[in-house]
């Protein structure tokens, strides 16, 4: 279940004149259902990287120095090690992201993003035990 992974292009890209509008109105319910399907996939990749595995596909390589795919799986390898990374995403989108800005819909949003990292860490948890 690869979700939101980047492309890779090996070749010119263009660029649309007008805004891309995701618009989902199936509603908060849809939006959590869906993440924990996220979550697992997650959970799995996560423990096969710090089982000594890859983390993800191996055409985007870890660099802090590199392109926008590759600083962001170089920050992703470190996180995913930090005792407090819920708080630290929600930080990020709360603080630095400017959702406090949006008022309760932005804190709501921040949340939401903490606690998907949460169950993430969770499964990865229980995963850790069924092997014992």
């Amino acid at each position: 279940m690869e979700v939101h992974e980047r492309k890779i292009v090996d070749g010119s890209v263009g660029a649309f004149d007008t805004p891309l509008i995701h618009e989902d109105f199936k509603g908060l319910e849809a939006y959590i259902e869906r993440h924990n399907q996220y979550s697992t996939w997650e959970a799995h990749l996560r423990k096969a990287y710090l089982d000594g595995k890859t983390y993800g596909q191996e055409s985007v390589e870890a660099n802090l120095f590199g392109n926008t795919q590759e600083r962001r799986r170089f920050l992703k390898k470190i996180a995913i090690q930090v005792p407090f990374e819920p708080l630290l995403w929600f930080l990020y989108h709360y603080v630095f992201r400017l959702g406090f800005l949006e008022g309760r819909p932005g804190l709501i949003a921040s949340q939401i993003r903490r606690h998907y990292i949460s169950h993430v860490r969770a499964k990865m948890y229980e995963l850790r035990q069924s092997e014992k």
